[in-house]
């Protein structure tokens, strides 16, 4: 069971990887950005949507593991190698954009928990259609 501490600490964390995606949207729209980061951000980008991973999603717990790892480790490594100067402008820029980020995770969550109800009526209907079939 996690402590206060390690809770708190692991909400910092994914907060400080929710502002970092943002600097590196802005990142990528800004002109001074370097080419190489550039690609960087394109390598990451295809690996989160790519269905291919270093470990297939299919293993329990494996699976996703890699996702959960090389993701967040990349996200940080990325905006660590920013010049000073675009980091700066873009935090200038994404502190507008980090006021409207809990309302865009609210409507993520409600889609999230209807797609899970959803989910769940699937497999309930199916589970009464495998023991009354009629």
């Amino acid at each position: 069971m996690l402590r206060g501490g390690g809770l708190l600490r692991t909400w910092t964390w994914l907060t400080k990887i929710k502002d970092d995606v943002i600097i590196l949207y802005y990142a990528w729209k800004n002109p001074n950005t370097p080419n190489y980061i550039r690609g960087l951000l394109v390598l990451m980008s295809a690996y989160v949507i790519s269905p291919i991973d270093i470990v297939p999603d299919y293993l329990p717990f494996i699976g996703v593991a890699d996702d959960l790892t090389l993701i967040p480790i990349g996200i940080l490594s990325l905006t660590q190698l920013l010049p000073e100067r675009v980091r700066l402008e873009c935090e200038q820029e994404s502190k507008k954009w980090r006021k409207r980020v809990p309302l865009l995770l609210g409507l993520i969550g409600i889609v999230g928990i209807v797609w899970i109800i959803l989910a769940l009526v699937g497999i309930g209907y199916i589970v009464l259609k495998l023991v009354n079939p009629t």
